[in-house]
């Protein structure tokens, strides 16, 4: 059984962590859905999809190009958000994010 990603330190010494039960739905539904295709376990497959390293990561190199801090960002397909709890507790973006449902919808 894997463990839910968590980040500790950085910019702000923020600490970030995906809950379990978030954790439990990625492997769900994104890690069952590649688990065939890249023939790699779903848990693999989700704790790789949240690793808060890559988001860290990511998130760095945004920076570079374009200071975030303070900024009102908006992240559309934030899927399991943690590009954007990553923009808002390591970096001090005003960030929002929105994600489409199976169905079509936004919430």
């Amino acid at each position: 059984m894997g463990a839910s990603p968590e980040y500790s330190g950085g910019a702000s010494d923020a600490v970030l962590h995906v809950p379990a039960e978030v954790f439990e739905i990625a492997v769900e539904s994104m890690g069952a859905y590649f688990e065939p295709i890249a023939k790699v376990d779903r848990r693999t497959l989700a704790t790789d999809f949240l690793d808060l390293a890559r988001c860290i990561k990511r998130t760095q190199e945004l920076d570079e190009y374009v200071p975030i801090r303070g900024k009102k960002l908006l992240d559309i397909g934030s899927g399991y958000g943690t590009n954007l709890a990553t923009c808002i507790a390591v970096f001090g973006a005003d960030g929002y994010g929105v994600e489409e449902t199976l169905c079509g919808q936004w919430y």
